[in-house]
């Protein structure tokens, strides 16, 4: 590619801001706890409905989550959909005679 074709500003390698609390140095992108913090608020703000998305997988896990099966969450940065899906599955349990010993 052209470089005549690059916004200059492009080019400059300098951090620029991605959101209220996440910057970033363009090729330079890093996922520390700073930017962990503030992921989800971020992700909200860039993907629409993505809250309707993370209670719509739950709803869906309904048929094929069980219990003590293995659970992946392939591409999780924070693991909010793991969070939501633990606390679900632990919500809908019926006790049983171990769980009152």
């Amino acid at each position: 590619m052209d470089s005549k074709a690059v916004s200059p500003r492009l080019l400059k390698r300098e951090s620029r801001p991605v959101d209220d609390t996440i910057s970033a140095v363009p090729g330079e992108w890093r996922f520390d706890k700073n930017v962990s913090k503030a992921f989800d608020s971020h992700v909200r703000k860039s993907v629409p409905f993505y809250d309707e998305i993370q209670r719509m997988v739950i709803e869906i896990s309904e048929y094929f989550v069980r219990d003590h099966c293995v659970v992946y969450d392939l591409g999780s940065s924070t693991g909010t959909t793991l969070d939501l899906l633990r606390a679900h599955m632990r919500a809908r349990r019926t006790p049983t005679l171990l769980d009152s010993t």
